[in-house]
């Protein structure tokens, strides 16, 4: 299971630019020279030994610094994930198609002997020039869809519709309006088990999928060092730390507590070698169990 997480930048205070991985996020000095970008140098490496992969999210940054995206994989060394997000998917790509569309394939056709070994590329984005440099380079292709108005109401079908018409990896991101909703997606992740995917729910109500990722089967899940809170992100150390991620299975018990009880419980489950993890009470999911995973199944 894998976790991403996205640096902030000084200069506007944005969260942006990359997502981290491992112990090893970047240590070249010349990153930071590269993109013009002061990345915050005194993250506390505690941090790093919780994340595994990278995502650049080359929509959110400047123009100056497009050119040497294509750079990026051979930077770091833990594998990175290309997404150029469009307004309309909850990006912020202010150029057109067709740059955005020559900076994908210049990614992709880079002849840098480490390249991204992902590309997010939105459902509905159809270009067979893309799909085509993609397989030549060996990039898989993350086929997402970002939900923003819950409108859709079977998520297990809809991602076995996208993986039939594409073959990639499926990513479906919902913004719920219930810990219901929270709790199908999760569901929805078992029926489709078979498939490749990444399933999460944005928002407030999204911790529950961050840290439930196992049980939806997910590939992995997002996280930030600064939290994010407002869109369903933890940082890296709360879910390995606080909320043991990494121990988590298909079959392990949630438990709703007390927000001032979780670390210390979660720290007993672990010493104690017991498959349980808490979470805040009104981080719903509480009664997505072993049961209900195991119906969704059959």
């Amino acid at each position: 299971m894998h976790t991403f997480v996205i640096v902030t930048s000084e200069k506007d205070n944005q969260e942006y630019v990359l997502d981290g991985t491992m112990n090893t996020i970047i240590e070249k000095e010349t990153y930071f020279k590269l993109f013009d970008v002061k990345i915050i140098s005194d993250i506390p490496k505690k941090e790093f030994y919780h994340i595994d992969m990278v995502e650049l999210r080359a929509d959110l940054l400047e123009r100056s610094e497009l050119q040497n995206v294509r750079l990026f994989p051979s930077m770091i060394e833990v594998p990175a994930i290309l997404t150029c997000r469009m307004p309309a998917d909850g990006g912020s790509w202010s150029g057109d198609e067709e740059s955005r569309r020559k900076l994908i394939l210049e990614s992709l056709n880079s002849p840098s002997q480490k390249k991204f070994a992902y590309i997010d590329l939105e459902f509905g984005f159809d270009d067979r020039e893309i799909e085509a440099a993609a397989k030549k380079s060996k990039v898989q292709i993350v086929r997402s869809i970002h939900d923003f108005k819950s409108d859709i109401d079977d998520i297990a079908s809809l991602a076995r519709a996208i993986r039939s018409q594409s073959g990639e990896i499926v990513k479906i991101a919902v913004m719920p309006n219930s810990p219901k909703e929270v709790k199908n997606l999760i569901l929805a992740g078992e029926k489709c088990r078979d498939i490749k995917h990444v399933f999460c729910a944005m928002g407030p109500l999204g911790l529950a999928s961050r840290v439930l990722a196992a049980k939806s089967r997910s590939q992995w899940t997002y996280a930030s060092l600064s939290g994010l809170q407002k869109i369903g992100h933890l940082t890296p150390g709360e879910l390995v730390r606080k909320y043991r991620f990494r121990a988590i299975t298909a079959a392990t018990e949630v438990v709703a507590a007390q927000k001032e009880d979780i670390e210390t419980l979660n720290m007993s489950y672990s010493l104690n070698d017991e498959d349980k993890v808490a979470l805040p009470e009104e981080a719903v999911c509480k009664d997505v169990d072993s049961e209900q995973i195991l119906a969704a199944m059959k």
